[in-house]
């Protein structure tokens, strides 16, 4: 996913094998900024995720294809971890004040009987196999193949 101006965007990696949490394919999302005065991209935000965001249970596939997604201004991110159960979405804002991520609402949790929130390999359900904000972040879609 990338902001509307391409200065901001997050990247997934859901098969990380333990890489950060020492979970299988707990998966991670990062999010990184373009400093101008470091001419390279760098990590965005402080805070306990300093801008990189894990699961923490065997599988939960953080950052699957098609499950993340930002805002227009690269302020609000929303990504799946798809093998967490019937899957979850969560979704964070940055604060400029602070320079840190914030929670946002608490994470949107499957209802499905065999489905899955964010991007799902299973044949039944494959609920939320795409997730978007709108431009103001502030209203998340999530789609299914099956549904």
């Amino acid at each position: 996913a990338i902001s509307d101006d391409g200065n901001v965007f997050a990247a997934g990696e859901p098969g990380t094998e333990g890489l950060y949490t020492g979970v299988s394919s707990a998966g991670c999302v990062h999010v990184l900024e373009w400093s101008e005065e470091q001419s390279d991209w760098v990590m965005r935000g402080g805070g306990p995720e300093n801008g990189i965001w894990c699961g923490s249970d065997l599988n939960d596939r953080c950052g699957d294809a098609g499950g993340i997604s930002l805002g227009d201004n690269g302020n609000i991110l929303a990504f799946s971890c798809s093998g967490h159960g019937e899957g979850r979405i969560k979704m964070f804002e940055y604060n400029l004040t602070s320079s840190s991520w914030l929670p946002l609402g608490t994470p949107v949790q499957g209802h499905i009987t065999d489905g899955r929130l964010g991007y799902s390999r299973s044949p039944e359900g494959a609920w939320g196999n795409a997730i978007s904000l709108s431009k103001d972040g502030r209203t998340l879609a999530a789609g299914s193949l099956t549904a």
